[in-house]
């Protein structure tokens, strides 16, 4: 199965948009969290399309930076063309642990998979599961470790 069914088309959408407009803008970025997931196998629901940038990025890129705090998450987010921006420093909570521990994207090391045209940074598979471990979500990983759509 190649790539282009991976997610849901609206999703794709909204992910090439930010895609599109990000690379124009010359910013270094990283799909990361549901959509990446999908791409090595998981089968879960997409949420939210989610691309991790430098967090001085965030605050450049316009109106609508916010500081997101949630049962989950700590971190500094702008939404633009239906996308999730998330600022490469965060915490989150340690489900197993029970506290709250800082996690930062490492935006120099991506898987790239090329999609409807794009070549595009995926956060590679390992910290992409050791992040839905964090958050107490065993079943995603078990999915990555089975699977992928990506060559």
């Amino acid at each position: 199965m190649g790539t282009e069914a991976v997610i849901p088309r609206r999703a794709a959408q909204a992910l090439l948009r930010a895609v599109d407009w990000l690379t124009e803008s010359e910013v270094d970025f990283q799909v990361t969290g549901d959509a990446a997931a999908r791409f090595y196998g998981a089968k879960l629901a997409i949420r939210e399309i989610e691309l991790t940038v430098a967090g001085s990025v965030i605050e450049r890129l316009g109106d609508g930076v916010e500081w997101q705090q949630d049962e989950r998450w700590e971190r500094l987010t702008l939404v633009r063309h239906g996308v999730r921006l998330v600022a490469s420093s965060a915490r989150c909570f340690e489900a197993r642990r029970g506290k709250w521990i800082s996690v930062r994207a490492d935006l120099r090391h991506n898987t790239w998979i090329d999609f409807q045209g794009r070549h595009i940074p995926f956060e590679t598979r390992g910290p992409l599961m050791r992040r839905y471990e964090r958050l107490g979500e065993d079943e995603p990983v078990r999915q990555m470790l089975a699977g992928s759509h990506c060559s």
